[in-house]
């Protein structure tokens, strides 16, 4: 097709992406580089949302945005993207309780280009699919594509978009069925619930908390005798998690024997550069080391950071005055 007959949109990338809904719960049979270009598209999308004409659009996406020097890997995407499928899952109807699906193959052309001198991937989405990526309406995904690209799981790139959905709804804790699940992660038929814990939740929860700082949990929230069939998450910020911590050190710290409480305190002490005479007064007036437990567990969980001296951060906050630097 000559780029006569369709919109070529020049490349520039944005820092983040805006994706329907309806795409983001969709089913996708997309690898995780497939899904790189899908996400490179959505980012450029952007550019003409507003003064889209009906033609079909093309987007000439760089080499080095998608695997860097291994163009074999590349060329062999170009041949399979333009079979994959997009699901749609409609309403359900009222009246006969069936569900409708709409399915959809986003792009129909692949060309290997080289653009002043280097290796571009175009693809080209016909103009009928466009409508489905650039209706946002106020329905839509907001997510980062640093953090999108980043991800080297299809299973933590589907979780990172459905968590920053609900995100975007400001829905901390939100339910799935596993039926739902396996749809939106494009796991076959055959999975059990144990499956797709072990193989998609499992592996985007470790990924997206090591490359996102985004931590989730799940837990059962239905069941149909033994059989687990919807999932409740939760999705905490690392301020959270960390004040989670802090609470559960002091309720353990309360729960100890008078002398397991003075061990620990002494203990914690001893990363830190007070004098013995500090020490003393520390640990006979239980205010202060009420007040040396907390900004202790503060520092240690991430709460208060960028503390230069954390001795003589305490000390301040104790009433004593002390400059001396933190043994470790």
């Amino acid at each position: 097709m000559s780029d006569l007959n369709q919109s070529v949109i020049s490349f520039s990338r944005k820092s983040d992406n805006y994706q329907p809904n309806p795409i983001t719960e969709s089913r996708q049979e997309f690898s995780e580089i497939e899904k790189k270009i899908v996400v490179y598209v959505i980012n450029q999308l952007g550019q003409v949302a507003k003064d889209w004409k009906g033609q079909n659009i093309s987007f000439p996406i760089p080499f080095t945005e998608l695997t860097g020097t291994n163009h074999a890997k590349i060329k062999k995407t170009a041949e399979s993207i333009i079979t994959k499928r997009i699901t749609l899952l409609d309403k359900v109807s009222s009246s006969d309780n069936e569900t409708y699906y709409h399915l959809i193959i986003p792009f129909t052309e692949v060309l290997l280009r080289k653009i002043n001198g280097k290796d571009y991937l175009q693809v080209v989405m016909n103009s009928s699919v466009v409508p489905f990526f650039i209706e946002l309406g106020k329905h839509f995904t907001k997510y980062s594509l640093d953090i999108m690209l980043s991800l080297g799981s299809i299973y933590a790139q589907r979780m990172y978009e459905i968590i920053m959905l609900h995100v975007g709804r400001k829905q901390r804790k939100f339910n799935y069925t596993v039926e739902k699940l396996k749809f939106m992660f494009n796991c076959p038929e055959s999975y059990t619930y144990n499956e797709v814990r072990r193989w998609a939740l499992d592996v985007a929860q470790k990924e997206l908390r090591e490359k996102a700082n985004i931590i989730f949990t799940y837990e059962p929230s239905k069941k149909e005798g033994k059989r687990i069939v919807e999932l409740q998450f939760y999705v905490k910020t690392e301020l959270e998690i960390s004040l989670e911590a802090i609470a559960n050190e002091a309720e353990q710290f309360e729960r100890g024997t008078p002398i397991q409480q003075r061990d620990c305190i002494m203990r914690l002490l001893n990363n830190y550069s007070f004098t013995r005479e500090q020490q003393t007064i520390i640990m006979g007036d239980k205010e202060k080391w009420a007040i040396f437990l907390k900004i202790d567990s503060e520092i240690y969980n991430g709460v208060r950071k960028d503390i230069d001296n954390p001795t003589a951060y305490i000390a301040k906050s104790l009433g004593f005055n002390v400059s001396a630097k933190k043994k470790r």
